[in-house]
């Protein structure tokens, strides 16, 4: 898409919405590619994984991910192509690119819009992760830039008190959606709240209608409340206990959520959002001299500021955080950025040209190299035999441990007796084992799957799929990664009977890279794993 920015974004305005439209159908063709050219990541597996039983919630986020990867493979089968059942998030992402153009458009003007959704389509976590994996951030992303769409049509245009309270209604059925899709939607309300209170916008929470939406919203979001009542509010509490205060100040782990930020967005991107966000708010540049155009300003960093904030301070205070936390805060950034961008285009400057072709160029080159280093076996391996060419151990290994499935998991069990179809369940120490050899087992065919359970506490959501009392005097097969330094028959062997003497079998990754796994036959399940949350705690 290199040659759109160079030919076409120094054009009439007119031409906007053209060359939006190419950006978001080659972005689109480029994201199906990467869809079909990777394996799940450890993410997506456990998602497709636990997605396959419903639930009104599940245990690390709202459901609507989970539902979409459960409804997906239930459409095409569990050994549909992965870029099928992936399908849905790359399409809400072009939803969400088209939503974001319009929002810089209708705000901030058309060549605002498209320099926006520019650097938006070239950031890596919103070309690969946000925009073509079963993750949650697809989903709610794709619902609170239509939410934001419409608020800004609520506040910004006139309209007739009965088309404007049709407008709020729609508003509570997108954020509800957007709260049912991942829990940072709530960070977007806090700043609509905000944005509106601090505005001459005030009378509008004076009226019924704002206050019906966030009926509307809550209702739609009523089955994670409902869920999380049953069971000791256990999602929320992981969630909020993931950024626990420890006490003292930490400045390194600031640091080191801002590298991963700029990883994410690209780093001149990320000097681009901070800088336009600062003078947007702080100064009176030259590209917000329309009227109006400060105070929409405001509006789109209200939604933005409380999570790129929190995410990224909060790490001063003790937990690392994860860098793609802030994400759906940056989101409402860009539109910003884009204004500032075609300032300096429309005087006559071409450094954003190059800039973007250079993003291009760059997330094309990453894109490749992942895909061949996840899906070729003689790349991969070359790379760990190689000495000197790259320190394998600490890149490549745990690349192919992230973005590589388990492939022939199923015979290599089967060659020793212990096939996924003789009637046991499966047993694994960790719940990223046990979406990998879900997920292997689905693909490979495997009906109907055996129960696959973690006997650990850190369970996440499989604690939730099997009520291990109903398992109880039954076999398993223990499936373990050796390089955890764990004996599993040790380590399980009061809940069962007997444990056979654990063998190694080989599996492949990476197009035919050997991988090493720990298997061992447990006979007669005597007791279920005392698990903190889960099907047996009910």
């Amino acid at each position: 898409m290199s040659h759109y920015p160079q030919q076409n974004l120094r054009t009439q305005p007119s031409d906007a919405t053209r060359v939006a439209v190419a950006v978001i159908l080659v972005s689109t063709i480029a994201r199906l590619i990467l869809a079909a050219g990777l394996d799940y990541g450890i993410d997506e597996a456990y998602a497709v994984s636990v997605g396959r039983q419903f639930q009104w919630s599940f245990f690390d986020h709202p459901p609507i991910a989970f539902w979409t990867a459960g409804v997906m493979e239930t459409l095409t089968g569990f050994d549909a192509p992965h870029w099928l059942i992936r399908l849905p998030f790359v399409l809400a992402f072009s939803g969400t690119s088209w939503l974001i153009f319009a929002l810089g458009r209708r705000l901030l003007g058309e060549m605002a819009g498209l320099w926006g959704l520019v650097f938006l389509t070239l950031s890596p976590f919103f070309f690969a992760s946000a925009g073509s994996w079963i993750v949650p951030d697809g989903p709610v992303d794709l619902f609170l830039a239509a939410s934001a769409l419409v608020l800004a049509d609520i506040l910004f245009n006139e309209h007739d008190p009965r088309t404007t309270a049709r407008r709020w209604l729609l508003m509570g059925v997108l954020f509800g959606l957007a709260c049912l899709s991942k829990y940072h939607a709530f960070l977007f309300a806090a700043g609509a709240v905000v944005f509106i209170v601090s505005t001459r916008h005030r009378p509008q929470l004076t009226r019924p209608a704002p206050w019906i939406a966030g009926i509307i919203a809550l209702a739609i979001f009523s089955p994670v409340i409902w869920w999380n009542a049953g069971h000791g509010w256990i999602s929320i509490a992981f969630q909020t206990g993931r950024s626990h205060v420890e006490g003292g100040l930490y400045p390194v782990h600031v640091l080191q959520m801002l590298a991963g930020e700029a990883a994410y967005l690209l780093p001149w991107t990320l000097v681009l959002l901070i800088s336009a966000l600062v003078r947007g708010l702080a100064t009176k540049p030259k590209w917000l001299n329309k009227p109006g155009s400060r105070e929409k300003v405001w509006f789109l960093a209200s939604l933005s500021l409380p999570a790129t904030i929190l995410f990224t301070v909060l790490p001063l205070f003790g937990s690392r955080g994860l860098p793609h936390w802030p994400m759906p805060g940056w989101l409402f950034a860009f539109p910003i950025l884009g204004a500032m961008v075609a300032q300096v285009v429309a005087n006559g400057s071409r450094w954003p040209i190059w800039l973007a072709r250079g993003s291009a160029a760059l997330l094309a080159l990453v894109a490749v190299a992942v895909i061949g280093l996840t899906q070729s076996g003689s790349v991969a391996g070359w790379l760990l035999r190689t000495p000197g060419m790259v320190d394998g151990a600490g890149i490549i290994t745990p690349l192919l441990n992230e973005a590589s499935d388990w492939k022939g998991l199923n015979a290599a069990l089967t060659e020793r007796g212990l096939g996924a179809n003789a009637g046991r369940f499966i047993a694994t120490p960790r719940w990223f084992e046990a979406a990998r050899i879900s997920s292997a087992l689905a693909s490979e065919g495997v009906k109907p799957l055996p129960a696959v359970t973690v006997f650990n506490e850190d369970a996440r959501g499989f604690a939730f799929l099997t009520d291990q009392t109903t398992l109880l005097g039954e076999d398993a097969v223990i499936i373990t990664e050796p390089q955890f330094a764990l004996d599993p028959a040790r380590m399980l062997a009061p809940y069962f009977q007997r444990i056979d003497e654990p063998e190694l079998i080989t599996i492949s990754v990476a197009g035919g890279i050997p991988k090493t796994l720990q298997v061992a036959l447990a006979h007669t399940l005597l007791k279920p794993y005392p698990l903190r949350y889960g099907a047996t705690s009910r």
